[in-house]
């Protein structure tokens, strides 16, 4: 979070914080948020992340510079794919986190968006639905 606001204080990019700290109920917390959003004409951008995950400047700025009306970051759930089991056999020598991590971690998104745009192009033209014409 320092990063960010240290790099947006250096580009003269405005940025206001706000942490959920007085609401239990996370989707209310939340509309909170997108009504006080909403009724400032100074905020431009909406974004929420959780207090757990680290993240550096540049991701942030990556996201705001796609120039999308939905954006979103992916990162690894909490959890591991480790074989319950345990493994069959030693990971070799010289195994990195991030040899690790592309083996037994998993993400909370589809990296397969083009396919399931086609498989929603294959199943509208089934139907009597049609797609929007940006699809």
């Amino acid at each position: 979070m320092l990063d960010l606001i240290n790099h947006t204080t250096q580009i003269g990019l405005d940025v206001t914080v706000g942490f959920n700290s007085f609401e239990s109920l996370v989707t209310r917390a939340r509309n909170s948020m997108v009504a006080n959003f909403l009724a400032d004409d100074r905020f431009t951008h909406l974004m929420w992340i959780d207090s757990d995950i680290g993240f550096r400047a540049a991701d942030v700025m990556r996201l705001v510079h796609a120039a999308r009306h939905v954006a979103a970051g992916a990162y690894p759930k909490k959890l591991n794919l480790w074989p319950a089991e345990g493994l069959r056999e030693a990971l070799p020598a010289g195994t990195t986190k991030a040899d690790f991590l592309a083996h037994y971690a998993q993400y909370p998104v589809n990296a397969l968006f083009d396919r399931v745009q086609s498989w929603t192009r294959t199943a509208l033209s089934k139907s009597s639905m049609r797609p929007p014409p940006s699809c």
